[in-house]
């Protein structure tokens, strides 16, 4: 029971996000509105770097397939998006501890973000672009370490497979606007100088 753990815990709150994407219960959330125009259309001020964990994750995730050093990682980048939805959803818990028993469902079904680099569901991004690296490194090392044999090794097929997935869903995904400001009227002032 304790090795199926990861999977049933996965499943559940994978479930939990789907139910607050697909269905009425999540209209309420904007998660995911902040999330695309974060990561997709630049608010969150990632640039190449979205795509690029995209690309990170898919093949770090396929190549690592059974490396068991590595499942650990492949579990945070696997539950990073429900794990993530859920601290989101616990802003406004405070009020259960005021009493505001009601807002409960509320609470938990109307996680949000803001677009923008400040919101801390944006800043999340960053943990799980190092963990992805992670993998991939793990990938390579693994392969070129020696340590298995060649019967042993497992086939490059699925993973250049997603390698290439990866970088179709970027080319489809893609935008201009992912090459970063343009200009001096693009740049956003950190501090003013008066």
């Amino acid at each position: 029971m304790r090795a199926q753990l990861p999977i049933v815990l996965g499943t559940a709150l994978w479930a939990w996000v789907l139910l607050i994407a697909l269905t009425p219960v999540g209209a309420d959330s904007n998660f995911f509105a902040a999330v695309r125009l974060n990561l997709g259309d630049v608010e969150g001020q990632w640039y190449l770097t979205a795509p690029l964990i995209v690309v990170l994750g898919g093949f770090g995730l396929t190549a690592t397939t059974g490396l068991a050093n590595a499942e650990p990682a492949r579990w945070l980048v696997i539950g990073f998006i429900p794990a993530t939805l859920l601290a989101r959803s616990a802003d406004g818990a405070e009020r259960l501890m005021a009493g505001d028993v009601g807002s409960l469902a509320r609470i938990l079904v109307g996680g949000g973000g803001r677009p923008g680099w400040g919101d801390s569901t944006n800043r999340m991004w960053t943990h799980v672009a190092l963990v992805a690296l992670l993998l991939v490194i793990a990938a390579v090392s693994s392969r070129s370490s020696g340590d298995e044999p060649p019967s042993a090794r497992r086939p490059l097929r699925p993973t250049v497979f997603s390698f290439v997935a990866a970088v179709a869903l970027v080319t489809i995904w893609w935008s201009p606007a992912h090459m970063g400001p343009s200009g001096p009227a693009d740049t956003t002032v950190v501090v003013d100088a008066r």
